[in-house]
């Protein structure tokens, strides 16, 4: 307090970037608190439906599912519906959205989906409705309820945070392949401004992604760091894993590193490691990822390990590293 002349001034980024964390941590929330209700769910319509409804819809979560079983909690609600009147209804539960069909295929596919509905309820319909069916599927209906809330806050939230809050930081790793609006609002978050570090290597010692040494009787050793940001280090694992899926580069260098021995999950801790110091450079730069900087750098670092000798031949394609703050990120 003394020394308050020589502190930093707020900046309005400061404001954003915990406005940021804070969204992301109720969307978290919300993540947890929808499961815990799909699993009272799937327990009370294996009493009502048996295990036939896993079958009706591809996942019980989505808004269709979801208000089909509020409108039919048992199999005896469907007494009186035919394959015409069903899909007709099953079409406007789903508010006109049939995935890829469109026009006249939607209530053909719907046809499809209140026939195999229809035929795998047959014998539950037929069943007498008792005190306790009612009240399971009072039950059903005050879940699917929930779950619908869920749905439309935590959408509510993603569209703020992809058409306001992440724009307002002026962040560009979500250029990054594997990092979706989520993830970046959970790196944004915790991290805050990115001039707290010094260096990329001091951004990664706080995100968990670089090892600690426990170095002991002259062996050199590293373990996984367990005094950082989990959340952070949580986010950038996450990251790493859709990146190895979907980026050929990362997938490159993952299959490297399995390739000299590492299994699957420390591969993927040193593809997060380079996530991290491309986190880093454009936190820093403000400049959007560009691919061609990275497979240039790429093919210079296999020139350098050719001629350095088949010893480096291994490290070639750890390059991401070799990015800095200094290099345009953006064409």
């Amino acid at each position: 307090m003394r020394r308050h002349h020589d502190l930093p001034l707020a900046t309005d980024f400061g404001e954003v970037a915990q406005a940021v964390r804070e969204a992301e941590r109720s969307l978290q929330d919300l993540d947890k608190a929808r499961t815990r209700l799909i699993n009272r769910l799937h327990l009370q319509l294996s009493d009502t439906y048996t295990a036939t409804y896993e079958g009706f819809f591809g996942k019980l979560r989505s808004p269709l599912a979801l208000r089909f079983f509020r409108h039919f909690p048992l199999p005896q609600d469907l007494v009186g519906h035919n394959v015409e009147m069903l899909a007709s209804l099953l079409l406007d539960l789903a508010g006109g959205k049939v995935g890829p069909h469109k026009g006249a295929n939607r209530l053909i596919a719907m046809r499809s989906k209140a026939q195999t509905i229809l035929e795998s309820s047959a014998t539950m319909r037929a069943r007498p409705r008792s005190l306790a069916l009612q009240l399971k599927a009072e039950l059903i209906r005050q879940l699917c309820d929930e779950l619908l809330a869920n749905h439309d806050r935590v959408t509510r939230l993603n569209r703020m945070l992809r058409q306001q809050l992440l724009p307002a930081t002026g962040q560009t790793i979500t250029t990054i392949t594997g990092i979706s609006t989520t993830l970046a609002a959970a790196i944004i978050g915790e991290t805050g401004s990115i001039t707290r570090f010094r260096s990329p290597a001091a951004f990664a010692v706080y995100n968990g992604t670089a090892p600690a040494r426990a170095s002991s009787g002259g062996r050199d050793r590293h373990r996984a760091r367990h005094d950082c940001n989990h959340r952070l280090k949580r986010a950038f694992y996450l990251a790493a894993r859709a990146a190895v899926r979907h980026d050929p580069i990362a997938k490159t260098y993952h299959q490297c590193c399995t390739s000299r021995g590492l299994d699957y999950c420390e591969a993927l801790k040193r593809v997060a490691r380079r996530m991290s110091d491309l986190v880093y450079v454009l936190l820093k730069s403000g400049k959007a990822y560009d691919r061609l900087i990275v497979e240039n750098a790429i093919e210079q670092r296999r020139e350098q390990a050719a001629h350095a000798g088949p010893r480096r031949a291994n490290k070639a394609l750890s390059v991401p590293d070799q990015i800095n703050s200094n290099a345009p990120l953006s064409q």
